[in-house]
């Protein structure tokens, strides 16, 4: 850096200011000091949401006998959990009011069904959990009126070349049934516009074509 440091040693008695910022007195080593901590709301309501699905109160039941029953669910602190993910209930109301921390709220930023998946899966578990997000985010009125564009920006417009003949560029396309034949065969001609209409069942092949 363009500096010259040298390391001098000074006694403690010397050294006023670190023992101004890192030496206590001996009075503040018996003084209380609290503890604050977040309490949210949300683990109470997934709490309650165990009382009304009858299987997880079995699992309670269960491990709080102390059987080997269900050896992927786990009881501890009054927390059940399975595979190390916190358990949540089949409640309608909690389940959207996850949908939307997850997908509105300032972790979720819109993603889309992938990424709230995979962020909800590494803490909770819920069975059918991917079909219910998508169901969630299908009827998202803020993201179904919003659509972007994940395709690549298109380069330049390149016009199509100028046939020279009649019937030497053509185009195919085929319709839905109709009046009893499964496929409508299109063919157009690039330079004269001119089209035919050919009813075909289906399956068919060039040789039925021709």
């Amino acid at each position: 850096m363009g500096y010259n440091f040298s390391v001098q040693y000074k006694q403690g008695k010397e050294n006023l200011c670190a023992d101004a910022l890192s030496r206590l007195h001996e009075v503040a080593h018996a003084t209380l000091h609290s503890i604050t901590t977040l309490q949210s709301d949300t683990l109470q309501h997934i709490r309650e949401s165990w009382k009304g699905d009858t299987h997880l109160q079995q699992i309670i039941a269960a491990k709080e006998a102390g059987t080997a029953a269900h050896r992927k669910y786990s009881w501890e602190h009054g927390v059940l959990k399975r595979k190390g993910k916190l358990v949540i209930g089949d409640d309608q109301g909690l389940k959207q009011r996850l949908f939307q921390m997850y997908h509105a709220g300032s972790m979720g930023g819109h993603s889309g069904i992938s990424a709230i998946y995979q962020r909800m899966k590494r803490l909770s578990f819920l069975k059918k959990m991917k079909p219910e997000i998508y169901n969630y985010i299908q009827q998202f009125t803020v993201c179904q009126q919003s659509k972007s564009d994940n395709q690549w920006p298109m380069g330049l417009l390149q016009p199509l070349p100028i046939p020279d003949h009649i019937w030497r560029d053509i185009s195919l396309d085929g319709l839905l049934k109709s009046l009893g034949k499964s496929t409508i065969f299109v063919v157009v001609d690039h330079l004269s516009k001119q089209a035919h209409f050919m009813a075909m069942p289906h399956p068919y092949t060039a040789v039925t074509v021709a």
